[in-house]
């Protein structure tokens, strides 16, 4: 390549083109706008200055430097995100007592792009941070679609009430695995709050992705350093008391239909890489306990075990819309659909109440609900205290 061709003035606008397109596509607004704006006057110039750029190179060589200039760009962007506070000011005499470390996924409460960056730089693949840009703008459309996620909030009511139910002796504090407050720096608190002793409680249904995610996030802060003990409660897939919460959260929606024209579809996580027996574990864990909420709901409602069925939220099949579609072969007037998943987030069920509303197939007479599987019932924040504190009984190292 002609290095003066290279170095053309005329390509630093394709540069520019690229960079503010970029950032239209991860800033909310109003940068989302003015960088939309600045993108486009880029554009325009481009155009109305090709045949200057144009001459004396080749597609090659301008493809090339796209490519560059997109690949600059995310090098830039990925240097910006959110910075923990993980300043240790631990205190010369440790706490009695017990601190408890519930663990949800997060949520922002709105967009957020310092946070979402900064989960793609710690826990995305190499293909997510190619195509960051995209990743990023598709979370900002979900965002515009949902308007604003509670999910912080009941999070912290989870935290509240198993407070309330523990027993004397135990400090619970809330961190998350994709939000602030982050698990490292809720680590990082009850710490400098003088806590050596810490229960985990992933509220995670699986030991799958996310659950060796946040173990292996704690392993890399070494807390032997800070003189912490930690253990960590079971994946919840077992509890024979968070399958009782989703039934019975189905039999009160189920009691304002016909037993007998209510289908009902439970959805599952799914798990990536699961072909590869990377989380198959996770993904039976996963079906044996939607398995166990089907058998009950057929003998508690005698409703036909052809309309219940199991799908999966994303990564395996069947896919949870290809469900429906089998659904309708049956007679049925009322659709449930569930995502069993005791962490669902606000967009995990914004995306299923999109979907599902996008399709086709769906006769108009048939009434959908989508129910929402976050669960704050006393079940099961009977079964996290339960499990807090048979973990504490078995021996500190």
């Amino acid at each position: 390549m002609n290095k003066s061709n290279f170095f053309d003035r005329s390509l630093v606008y394709i540069f520019v083109f690229v960079f503010f397109s970029v950032l239209y596509l991860v800033l909310d607004e109003p940068k989302e706008s003015i960088f939309l704006i600045l993108s486009t006057i880029a554009l325009l110039i481009i155009i109305r200055d090709r045949e200057k750029i144009l001459k004396g190179k080749t597609i090659c060589q301008l493809i090339f430097f796209i490519v560059l200039s997109y690949f600059i760009t995310i090098i830039i962007i990925s240097t910006r995100g959110y910075s923990m506070n993980l300043e240790t000011t631990r205190r010369s005499k440790s706490l009695e007592g017990k601190a408890v470390l519930l663990v949800y996924e997060g949520e922002p409460n709105m967009y957020s792009f310092n946070t979402s960056m900064t989960n793609i730089n710690k826990n995305g693949t190499v293909f997510t941070r190619i195509f960051s840009p995209f990743v990023l703008f598709e979370r900002k459309a979900y965002y515009q679609k949902l308007g604003k996620s509670d999910y912080n909030r009941k999070a912290t009511e989870i935290g509240e009430e198993l407070q309330t139910f523990l027993s004397e002796g135990f400090k619970v504090y809330v961190s998350y695995l994709y939000d602030t407050v982050y698990i490292e720096e809720g680590l990082i608190n009850l710490a400098n709050d003088g806590y050596a002793d810490v229960i985990i409680v992933p509220v995670f249904l699986t030991d799958g992705h996310n659950y060796n995610v946040l173990k292996s996030r704690v392993e890399k802060m070494k807390l032997f350093n800070l003189n912490i003990n930690v253990k960590y409660i079971d994946p919840l897939w077992n509890s024979e008391s968070i399958v009782n919460s989703y039934v019975n959260i189905l039999k009160e929606q189920a009691k304002k239909y016909n037993n007998g024209s209510i289908g009902i579809v439970l959805v599952g996580e799914g798990q990536i890489g699961y072909r590869r027996d990377k989380n198959l574990k996770a993904t039976r864990e996963d079906s044996m306990f939607r398995n166990r909420i089907r058998t009950k709901l057929i003998d508690d409602l005698g409703c036909n075990e052809n309309k219940i069925k199991i799908g999966w939220f994303k990564y395996t099949k069947p896919n949870y819309k290809d469900i429906v579609r089998d659904l309708l072969d049956y007679s049925i007037g009322e659709l449930i659909i569930i995502y069993t998943k005791p962490s669902v987030t606000d967009i995990e069920n914004i995306t299923i109440y999109r979907k599902i509303a996008s399709t086709d197939y769906i006769p108009e007479g048939i009434k959908v609900t989508i129910i929402n599987g976050f669960l704050n019932d006393l079940f099961f924040i009977n079964e996290l205290k339960n499990r807090v504190e048979y973990t504490n009984l078995q021996k500190w190292e």
